[in-house]
């Protein structure tokens, strides 16, 4: 009877782990993959929220969040472990299904009723991995083990092949600058110093600069284009170091750009990686 009780026990925490996989290896966090996506009309930590977003699990694999014609709202949530030594959200967006009017998806990761950070885009959902730092932040960083990850998605079928919090992703950009950690921004004058991490060599990998807002092309030094130049002989790590003269575009009214409203798109020539590599940079500029 303690052998029956014990292999149905087993049984409930395997499917459990099926469901959203808690430390799945030493990198992860959490993974959620969409096989057996749970959800409920209310959300909390063992579902995300269904009542204003449908969320489904993909015959291929991975799952969707979206909106549907009958549906009046445009979000989803689920309370999630956050660690400081696993820092980065990374996800996979494979296709966007557009719906009638405005078009756009953010995350909103909050702690106690407040919003750590915000990035997402309008109009135009573009496809590629995402990986973005949550604990390397300009105002407020992630506190505690808990977060509410609030996803606000308009008038947008996105599809997901993954989603999951790690100490390091496989594909990631990351900048990086003095200025940052002295003033918590940056402005002319001041070094950047990119640097794109791949899991496979490649043969070029570059850098092109978007606004979050219609993703319309930005430039850094009135340049879209960066480009990038190996740093070690395998072909995995590739940086350029820039002094910032200028970045545009600019918001007419307050004079500057807001963290996590400029877009690094990493294209990558020559290797295994077939879609682009995204990351915001999640620091303000100031002229």
């Amino acid at each position: 009877m303690k052998r029956i009780a014990g292999l149905i026990l087993f049984s409930c925490f395997f499917h459990v782990q099926a469901e959203m996989l808690l430390q799945p290896d030493a990198n992860t966090l959490w993974l959620e993959d969409g096989k057996n996506i749970q959800v409920s009309t209310s959300g909390n930590q063992n579902s995300w929220n269904n009542k204003l977003l449908a969320i489904t699990s993909l015959p291929e694999g991975g799952f969707s969040i979206g909106k549907t014609p009958e549906m009046e709202g445009n979000s989803t949530s689920r309370t999630l472990p956050v660690s400081p030594e696993y820092p980065w959200l990374t996800f996979q967006i494979t296709e966007s299904e557009t719906l009638p009017g405005y078009h756009s998806w953010s995350f909103h990761p909050r702690v106690g009723g407040k919003m750590t950070y915000l990035f997402g885009q309008v109009s135009n959902a573009q496809p590629g991995i995402y990986s973005v730092n949550l604990y390397d932040q300009p105002v407020l960083s992630l506190t505690g083990s808990k977060a509410l990850f609030n996803i606000y998605i308009y008038n947008l079928n996105l599809h997901f092949a993954y989603m999951k919090m790690v100490k390091k992703p496989d594909n990631y950009l990351e900048v990086r600058s003095p200025a940052f950690n002295e003033k918590k921004q940056f402005g002319p004058e001041d070094t950047l110093t990119f640097t794109m991490f791949l899991k496979e060599p490649a043969e070029d990998a570059s850098i092109r600069f978007f606004s979050n807002y219609t993703m319309r092309e930005a430039k850094l030094n009135d340049n879209h284009f960066l480009q990038l130049k190996p740093e070690d002989d395998e072909q995995k790590i590739w940086s350029a170091t820039v002094t910032v003269k200028s970045m545009a575009p600019m918001s007419v009214k307050k004079k500057h750009i807001a963290g996590g409203t400029l877009w690094m798109k990493g294209i990558v020539l020559g290797g295994s990686i077939r879609v682009p590599v995204w990351a915001p940079i999640n620091y303000p500029y100031y002229p």
